[in-house]
């Protein structure tokens, strides 16, 4: 602070970034591409690994929010992880309804309800053509 009697300047330094997440995720974008719907069985899965990259323990919970959630699930168990540390965690999408893309996140929230990590998800659904 530069101070004289009668004015203040301030300096906010505006180059911080945001904190880093406590948790890693492999890949960091899960995009199932397209796939027919005439029903897939079983539903495709793709693993996300996720690694803690701190020096504490960190337990989380694992969620699907977004516009088509019901697309995708995961596991809702409580996932506790020690400094490095990996798991993986099963994303399946199930396609149903009309043709077209479908997205939504895999959430992962501490303890506390806090949103450690966002993995964005994406599938489309294709029919094949009749001839």
């Amino acid at each position: 602070v530069d101070a004289t009697p009668d004015s203040y300047t301030w300096t906010v330094d505006t180059t911080q970034s945001p904190p880093q997440s406590p948790i890693e995720a492999t890949p960091s974008t899960v995009d199932f591409g397209g796939f027919a719907y005439c029903p897939l069985d079983p539903s495709p899965v793709e693993n996300v690994t996720l690694k803690n990259i701190t020096t504490e323990p960190i337990t989380v919970v694992p969620s699907v929010s977004g516009t088509d959630a019901s697309s995708f699930s995961v596991p809702t168990d409580q996932i506790t992880l020690a400094p490095g540390d990996t798991t993986g965690l099963p994303v399946t999408f199930t396609p149903s309804g009309a043709w077209g893309s479908r997205t939504a996140s895999l959430e992962l929230k501490d303890a506390g309800g806090n949103s450690v990590l966002t993995v964005p998800l994406a599938a489309a659904v294709k029919c094949p053509i009749e001839g």
